[in-house]
């Protein structure tokens, strides 16, 4: 085995500058973290532009959802308390907080579905103390209805019959206005 010698002091052959002689510092680096920032500033913004406007429909789709269960619920703690009466519908159908005093044996948790949105239930005061085989049209008969604000330009109804839909707040408006309380068609 041989050694290799250590190399000599004084040969200056051994002590040679650096082979590889420093480099110019390049900014490429700083560049693209820059452009990348700059980047993503400009696309944020962009998408939330596109994004909001979806938010806030699946928002008002589902506060629609929520009206429709609440109003459902309503009309059918209204159907069980006719089975109680005799058919009769509530005599405080006109006055909102009495009916609600009058269905909250039959609403669940205490009548929390009765104001939806953070509005009041109304009853239609044409039906108070009425039987309801004395009603001719019950699937088109208004018995509850809601037109919280926060849907905007619809409401939510429940017809005599128990069944509950979203109409437009207009018609409905109208058909309560003109005290026809029937089910608006759309």
């Amino acid at each position: 085995m041989s050694s290799i010698p250590p190399p000599p002091q004084n040969n200056p052959q051994y002590h040679q500058q650096n082979p590889f002689p420093p480099q110019q510092k390049s900014n490429v680096g700083l560049i693209i973290a820059i452009v990348i920032v700059a980047g993503a500033c400009l696309i944020i913004p962009i998408f939330a532009a596109i994004l909001f406007p979806v938010f806030s429909q699946a928002k008002i789709a589902a506060q629609k959802t929520q009206a429709l269960s609440n109003i459902k619920q309503s009309a059918t703690s209204m159907a069980i308390y006719q089975a109680d009466f005799d058919d009769y519908f509530p005599p405080t159908m006109a006055d909102s907080a009495s009916l609600k005093e009058s269905l909250l044996p039959y609403l669940s948790d205490y009548g929390t579905g009765w104001d939806i949105l953070e509005t009041p239930t109304q009853g239609n005061p044409n039906l108070a103390a009425k039987k309801a085989s004395e009603i001719g049209n019950l699937p088109s008969t208004i018995m509850l209805y809601c037109i919280p604000p926060k849907l905007k330009d619809k409401a939510v109804v429940a017809a005599a019959d128990a069944s509950a839909k979203a109409v437009n707040a207009n018609d409905l408006k109208l058909e309560i206005s003109g005290n026809t309380y029937r089910v608006p068609a759309r």
